[in-house]
């Protein structure tokens, strides 16, 4: 469903960009690993310290993947791939520094990706068809096309009498467009905590700015789906995977964590319609467990570009899909959403770990990328990703602890790169 900012794109000039000559080879603050047949980057150190070690133990599927999926794409209709890399640099670039606002954090990681790609094989960098290196805006621009095209997705968030423990229980569909290595390259990322940020596991690609299904170690879940909405004609906007991801690393859920959601969101103007699921375990007295919808919008104050929707009022539990219900009732009938709503307004027994799983598939479509449910009190989750284009043939792992897997974050080898750029 290619949105509305398509047309926004115009013509105007090529940014690129090199990062300083580095003096003594910098030290790789990561390792990969392989589990249950899933790569797995686990990546610790600062912000520009993780991404340099996500850049050189994943040198190669980088730029492999914006060739495959920026330049070769689904996106892209035949007729038009001839002249993708004219566009790219002709068009979408200039439009997208001058639409899109980055946080500076992101365009240092994107410098900082560059550089660890280098010190593994500066030759990897060049991309024959930009005839040029790639660069940090390339990178920062791959992390918008979300608010290009559409991702559907359906996820849930339930607790109380309708799961087994303390809950919540969640369960997140990620629906899109594939490419064979799309999707042979999907992966963990285990990033640990720092300098002030939270660490957190998502399910994605590499060197993808954001988060687009992503846990973190305070037991928050967030996923992010799609709603059609008209752009903002001027003004900067922020991507909505950036947004995500800043909620999910430096938001302190308290006592109120619908509270401190709504105004980590309302620090950003949206260019496109989003739904975000949100959820987060119990915290002793201080607060229960629960979840919500924040609906996001294209609106010109923060205020009203972002929307709480609670559960209806004895219900525990939410669902969305790809419309927005507190907004506005959507005019059709979504089948997914309804899948999720009434299967668990319907359960006759508390589900488990297993019973997400099962109740997450009802929505699931020929689409799905990958599935995630996780038990966020216990801090455990499974997945599954899609390894071909719409046929059934699925990588499955889990339950996997998120608590382990930054413990190897921060406690895993580190050696020293080969050099830099």
């Amino acid at each position: 469903m290619i949105r509305h900012f398509l047309p926004l794109l115009a013509a105007g000039f090529v940014l690129a960009g090199g990062a300083p000559t580095q003096d003594a080879a910098p030290q790789v603050m990561g390792h990969r690993s392989v589990v249950d047949g899933i790569d797995v980057v686990h990546l610790r150190g600062t912000p520009t310290e993780q991404a340099f070690a996500e850049g050189y133990l994943c040198a190669e599927e980088i730029p492999a993947l914006f060739r495959d999926v920026v330049l070769n794409g689904p996106l892209l209709p035949e007729e038009a791939k001839k002249q993708a890399a004219g566009l790219w640099n002709l068009m979408v670039l200039p439009t997208i520094n001058k639409r899109v606002a980055f946080p500076e954090v992101y365009r240092e990681r994107a410098e900082a990706l560059l550089d660890g790609i280098a010190a593994r094989d500066p030759d990897l960098l060049e991309i024959p068809e930009l005839r040029r290196e790639l660069g940090a805006e390339d990178l920062l621009a791959v992390a918008t096309f979300p608010d290009f095209a559409g991702l559907a997705c359906s996820s849930f968030v339930a607790w109380g009498d309708r799961v087994q423990g303390k809950g919540p229980l969640v369960g997140r569909n990620l629906d899109y467009f594939a490419t064979d290595q799309l999707l042979q390259e999907s992966m963990v990322f285990v990033r640990a905590p720092s300098e002030g940020r939270r660490g957190w596991v998502s399910i994605g690609w590499p060197g993808i700015l954001g988060c687009l299904t992503g846990i973190s170690e305070d037991g928050l879940f967030v996923s992010i789906h799609d709603v059609p909405a008209d752009a903002l004609e001027d003004g900067k906007v922020t991507p909505r995977p950036i947004a995500l991801q800043e909620l999910l690393e430096t938001v302190e859920p308290g006592r109120n964590p619908v509270a401190a959601a709504t105004a980590s969101l309302r620090e950003h103007t949206y260019g496109m319609g989003g739904n975000f699921l949100f959820a987060w375990k119990g915290h002793g007295d201080q607060r229960g467990p629960g979840g919500a919808v924040f609906e996001v919008f294209p609106a010109e104050s923060a205020e009203a570009g972002v929307t709480p929707r609670l559960p209806e009022a004895g219900q525990a539990w939410i669902t969305c899909s790809n419309h927005h219900r507190a907004r506005i009732e959507p005019p059709y009938r979504c089948n997914r959403y309804f899948a999720l709503f009434d299967g668990l307004g319907a359960l006759e027994a508390a589900i488990d770990l297993d019973g997400a799983g099962n109740m997450i598939r009802e929505s699931e479509v020929r689409g799905t990328l990958h599935q995630v449910v996780a038990d966020l009190d216990a801090g455990t989750f499974s997945l599954r990703l899609r390894r071909k284009p719409r046929e059934n043939e699925w990588s499955e792992a889990g339950p996997w602890s998120v608590a382990e897997l930054l413990a190897e974050a921060v406690s895993g080898p580190t050696v020293e790169s080969r050099g830099g750029r």
